[in-house]
């Protein structure tokens, strides 16, 4: 199932200001500059170095957290100093990218968030876009956006593979386009659904309930009152819903 919850603005983002750059392909010693300045910044932040972290962002700097709050210097390094490090601790950045153009850079790239609420951890994986500034011969950031990547975290339990022939068929979504039909058969004993070119595993949570693991919503199939399959009601994780008629 493709993900249908968020819609990332990372990616408008770094399209909008990679526009604006010339066409003079940048040094690779500038490009790595730009990302020892990023590792760095993300180092101070683990390890709580304050003055380390703040030294790294502009005065002017404006940012949006995971959750869509904005925020600024001040209140990025007030809400860090309150954090023990043991709370919150990000890692294995990968999938970078440097776009840059003369003294400003922007870096985007995978990272992944976990943080600890006592003897729990919640686990986040975030897609980062960070943009930088040269000023003083210094990279500083001058703005960041970062959003959640989808994943589901639902424990799947057994249910007895007879009932999966129940749900075969073809569900319409209701903008009734070809590629919105969600195409649902069984492979090696799962329930799997071809929807817009992809492929997912859908895994039951509970009687006529399933999820896939790259997606923050799951879905639940009606029956009439005979028992047969007529729909399913995808459920965003903000409560609203889209009905998907079975049509084959």
């Amino acid at each position: 199932m493709i993900h249908r919850c968020i819609v990332s603005l990372t990616g408008i983002l770094l399209v909008m200001v990679a526009a604006a750059f010339g066409s003079d392909p940048p040094s690779l010693t500038e490009q790595q500059d730009v990302m020892k300045a990023s590792q760095a910044w993300l180092d101070a932040f683990n390890h709580r170095d304050l003055q380390a972290f703040a030294s790294y962002i502009a005065d002017d700097y404006i940012g949006t957290t995971d959750d869509g709050v904005l925020t600024t210097k001040d209140r990025l390094v007030k809400w860090l100093s309150k954090k023990k490090a043991a709370y919150v601790q990000r890692s294995n950045m990968h999938d970078a990218q440097v776009r840059m153009d003369g003294d400003t850079a922007i870096v985007n790239y995978l990272i992944t968030s976990k943080n600890v609420w006592g003897d729990t951890t919640i686990v986040l994986y975030l897609r980062r876009t960070e943009v930088f500034k040269k000023k003083n011969q210094k990279w500083l950031v001058i703005a960041t956006h970062e959003n959640p990547l989808p994943a589901n975290f639902f424990k799947a339990i057994e249910i007895d593979s007879m009932v999966l022939k129940d749900y075969l068929g073809e569900y319409d979504w209701p903008r009734h386009e070809d590629e919105d039909i969600d195409k649902i058969s069984i492979e090696n004993g799962r329930l799997v659904s071809l929807w817009r070119g992809t492929k997912q595993e859908y895994q039951p949570m509970a009687k006529d309930t399933f999820f896939s693991r790259d997606d923050v919503g799951w879905l639940r199939f009606v029956r009439d009152e005979q028992g047969r399959v007529t729909s399913y009601i995808y459920s965003y994780p903000d409560g609203q819903e889209v009905c998907a008629n079975k049509i084959r």
